[in-house]
């Protein structure tokens, strides 16, 4: 009994149309893979210098301001 199947050669036998979501969805993983290995590779390089920050000290009176108190106790007379 020879059904066409039987009649196909092993190297003429058309590709599975159920294998080809398979196929997609094996490639976007590899693409992730390789998104998500990019990603590790671009975070463990050299760390960025930390930015200094500047020690700032007490704030100094200027001389004008204590001019200022000065002139200002010689109008109110306190």
């Amino acid at each position: 009994m020879n059904t066409p199947v039987d009649l196909i050669q092993p190297g003429q036998q058309p590709a599975s149309s159920g294998n080809k979501p398979l196929w997609a969805a094996v490639g976007v993983l590899s693409v992730a893979v390789l998104a998500m290995g990019g990603a590790m590779i671009y975070n463990q390089r050299a760390p960025a210098p930390a930015p200094t920050v500047a020690a700032l000290s007490a704030p100094q009176a200027a001389p004008r301001a204590a001019a200022c108190g000065a002139r200002c106790v010689r109008q109110c007379g306190r």
